[in-house]
């Protein structure tokens, strides 16, 4: 559990050799000694090669992927394989409220405790067409899709009958 410089050190000072190996561990920190061979307290002859096993750190773990999921069953996947949640809201997304639209990083691997950021929908609603309905028709096709409604009245081109509508702000499709 000392630093590798330290260890290394203190191999040399008795007239050994070292070597170092690369070894993920939870417990032990990044540069850490996890264990050596051969172990410390053994007699040995000088020049005898000793193999230090560092630690990286944790070893890093699978990101799942959780777009399509609900934020709460999202978060709940993600905290439990050891990440934090950062979450972003997409108020222009069409996608089902709460829905994850989109998550970085967005697979392969990153380290325990580090941080995924998942988009999550706003439920925007995209705007129906209802040029060249009524101005009836289009006023209970855009309150039921759940719009507030401002007609402005004008005369409009020609192929269009009065109490058309000819024009719409925002446009079709517009969130």
């Amino acid at each position: 559990g000392e630093p590798v410089a330290t260890a290394q050190a203190q191999i040399t000072a008795e007239h050994l050799r070292s070597t170092v190996v690369d070894e993920p561990s939870s417990s032990v920190k990044s540069g850490l000694v996890v264990k050596s061979t051969p172990a410390e307290g053994n007699i040995v002859s000088a020049n005898t090669l000793v193999t230090l096993y560092v630690s990286t750190g944790a070893a890093p773990v699978t990101v799942p992927n959780v777009v399509g999921d609900q934020q709460s069953v999202a978060e709940s996947t993600l905290t439990g394989k050891g990440f934090q949640v950062q979450t972003k809201a997409d108020t222009t997304s069409t996608a089902t409220a709460g829905q994850v639209i989109s998550q970085s990083p967005s697979g392969g691997t990153a380290a325990p405790g580090s941080t995924v950021t998942i988009t999550v929908s706003g439920g925007a609603i995209a705007v129906p067409s209802v040029i060249g309905d009524s101005q009836a028709t289009a006023s209970q096709i855009l309150t039921t899709a759940g719009f507030a409604v401002s007609v402005q009245q004008g005369s409009g081109p020609a192929q269009y009958a009065n109490g058309t509508v000819f024009n719409q702000i925002p446009a079709t499709g517009a969130n």
